[in-house]
This record gives structure tokens, sequence and C-alpha cells, in this order.
């Protein structure tokens, strides 16, 4: 009897090993037969290209051919290096193979050159991709790597999808698009360093401040304590949240968006109150607090490892603004305005504080005369001479002014 029921043990776990090993290796058939056919794909394409630069002299036939030999050997996965994590590596550009193309930016994902000057700077050689954009660097498997995207800029792949085979994907932490990058800079950059790099999660900084959030919540040892600390709000996965009154997609970003929208409908019970925000200001908000984390990543060796990414000479410049709020902001500055007004912390007190401007809906008109004859609207003796200021610097002044909420 026991003999029987050792054999009937034995056959079972014989069965479900080769059911599991089944399942793998039809998972990794179908993960390689996706990378052979977007490798195919973006060869088609590359050669469409080359062919089109050769004839339009672009190209000559030494450099034409070097090109196809590199397409012939290309098909291999590529690894790329995952900072801090020296035992993972990154496997996007096996499908992401347009990323570091200059010449595939009329293309669609996967095959589109990545964005901005961002590469020149984090060669994805050197730091890889998941770095910045989340995901799970180690799968060759599209919904296992980063999920389904939600829609065009939302910002956040699904973290809870289902694959191919049916079973639900859970990712720690979905991959990122768009502004919501930004989020993820802090684990190398001090945020205020590189504002202009940032601009969303700055706005956002801003926001919390004005909105005096931290008269509940803690940020980094400072505010109050009636709501949750919000220091390491970055660290949290996916996992780590109630979805249990999300309406929408099951991922931290889209959970901060609804708990901005009506704090009590998610979190039901709270004292936080309703506050009238934009789809703007809430995404600001929103990549403002996931970039609030305990985890940096060590500089120092990043440095030694990736020299020279980290030399002066190598660092990526800011944008200068030719125009809007920003470029306003350069020319507040170039006035030496905050000799007279208090905004955002500094400032003198013997002007009107300007921190909630943007606030009090001033007309463009009132402003205009206020910068151009302040001394007949304000009486002092104190009064700095009128400003006269070209068209381009005044609507810029100005549209800084009205931002300031």
């Amino acid at each position: 009897m026991m003999k029987n029921i050792l054999n009937i043990s034995a056959v079972v776990i014989i069965v479900a090993l080769i059911g599991v090993t089944g399942y793998f290796l039809s998972v990794n058939l179908r993960d390689k037969k996706q990378n052979r056919s977007y490798y195919q794909e973006y060869r088609k394409i590359k050669i469409e290209k080359l062919n089109q630069e050769r004839s339009q002299g672009k190209i000559d036939s030494s450099s034409f051919n070097d090109e196809m030999n590199k397409l012939d050997k290309g098909e291999e996965v590529i690894e790329d290096p995952v900072p801090g994590k020296e035992h993972k590596k990154d496997l996007c550009r096996t499908c992401h193979r347009g990323g570091t193309d200059s010449s595939m930016t009329d293309q669609k994902n996967p095959f589109k050159t990545h964005p901005g000057d961002y590469l020149k700077v984090h060669p994805p050689e050197k730091f890889g991709c998941t770095v910045c954009h989340n995901g799970d660097g180690t799968k060759l498997n599209r919904d296992f790597a980063h999920g389904r995207q939600i829609s065009e800029g939302e910002g956040e792949k699904d973290s809870s999808v289902k694959s191919p085979s049916g079973s639900e994907v859970s990712a720690d932490s979905p991959v990122l698009v768009g502004e919501y990058v930004q989020s993820s800079c802090t684990k190398c950059h001090d945020a205020d360093s590189i504002a202009l790099m940032v601009p969303n999660l700055i706005k956002g900084k801003q926001l919390v401040k004005s909105l005096g959030c931290s008269d509940c919540h803690s940020i980094e040892g400072a505010g109050g304590i009636e709501g949750p600390d919000l220091s390491y709000e970055g660290d949290k996965l996916s996992q780590d949240y109630n979805y249990s009154h999300i309406s929408g997609s099951r991922t931290a970003i889209n959970w901060h968006k609804e708990h901005l929208e009506d704090p009590a409908k998610v979190s039901p019970g709270t004292s936080m109150p309703k506050i009238a925000l934009d789809d703007n200001k809430i995404k600001n908000i929103t990549v403002y607090l996931l970039s609030l984390r305990s985890e940096k990543l060590d500089r120092k060796e990043l440095a030694q490892n990736n020299a020279p990414y980290f030399n002066k000479e190598h660092r990526l410049e800011p944008p200068i603004p030719q125009e809007g709020p920003a470029y306003g902001k350069m020319v507040y500055e170039k006035l030496d305005c905050s000799k007279c007004h208090y905004l955002d912390g500094s400032g003198d007190s013997k002007g009107v504080d300007l921190s909630l401007e943007g606030e009090l809906d001033r007309s463009d008109e009132w402003l205009k005369r206020v910068i151009r004859s302040h001394k007949e609207v304000f009486y002092g003796d104190d009064l700095p001479e009128d400003y006269k200021l070209d068209e381009k610097d005044e609507t810029a002044l100005i549209q800084y002014l009205q931002s300031l909420k």
C-alpha cells in the first residue's frame, strides 16, 4: 500500500516538474519569438533608411556595408548594467534597438530614438534603462518587463496585467514614461540642483509647500503628524497601496492622482480636505511625491565606474528658457525684484509678498500698468524707477507672476 502511494507521489511530482519545465520553455520560446519579430522589423526599417541615405549620397558604400554587417550580427540579446545592482542586467535595448539610433526619430516604439539629449550623459551601456524608467529590465517579455500601456502620455504602465498565458503580472515598480520619469532623478541628483531639468517635480514641490501640506504631513523631519509621513513615499512598491476604492488602473501614479482628486473616496475616514486641483497640478504633485525616497545611488561609485560621464564637460546643460514663465523668472531675477518683494522663502518685505500672486487673477493690463508705471499705482519715496522692458521680457514677467500659486 505504502509502496503504491510512494509510486503515485513520484509520478505526480514528475508530471508537475515536466509541466513547470514545459511552461518555462514555452515562455522562453515565446519571448525569443517576440524578440526575433522586433529585430526583423527593426532590420527592415533600418535597411530601407540605409538604402535611402546611400542613394542621396549621405553615406558611401563602405559605411553602408559596415552598417549592414552590424545588422547581420545584431539579433543577440543586448545586456546593459544596472547601477547599484551589479548582479542584474537590463535587456531593454534588445527590443528598443532604435533608442540610441538617431535615424529612427520618425518611428514608433520600440524602434523610436530616445527623446532629448539624456543619453549623451546617461548612455545605456553605462547606466542601463531601469535606473530612470523603472520596470524589470531582466525580462524579455513585454508584459513582464513593463506591463500594458494605460494610454499615451499616462506616465506609467499598469502594474497588474495579464500575460499571454493568462497569469497575472505584477510589477514592483512599473515602467515610467513622460514627465513621470523626473521622479527617478532623485536617485542620483538633488532636485534643486537640476531644477530646469525637472520642472514638473519642482512645481510639485512648490505646490506642496504653498498648499500647506506640511500642516499635517512630515517630509524629511519637518511638518505635522496628523497625516502619513511622506518622506519616503517614492520607496513604496505598487503592492504597498490599497486599491479598494480606486476606479482606474492599479498603479502608484493613478492611486495618487485619484487620491488628490478626492481623498475621502480613496481613503474613507481621512481628514484630508478635497482641494480643487487641475490635472497639471495633480501630475506635478504626484511626480514630486514619487521622488521622495530613502535609497540613493552612490554617486562616488558611479563616477568611478562611469567616467568621464561625471566630468564637467560631459554634463548635460539645462535648456535656457526663451519664453514663458521660466524666462519670466529670469527677468524677475535680472531686475533684482527680491530687493523689495518676498517670494517662496526669500526676499524683502518692503513690497508686496508675491508668493501667491497668481491666485489673485490679475489681468495682463493691470500687471503691465504696475510694471510700466508703478509709481502711479503705489505711493512711496523708496519706490524704484519705472521699468522699461521690451515686449518679450514684459510678457514673460507677467506670465511668471501669474504662475505663482
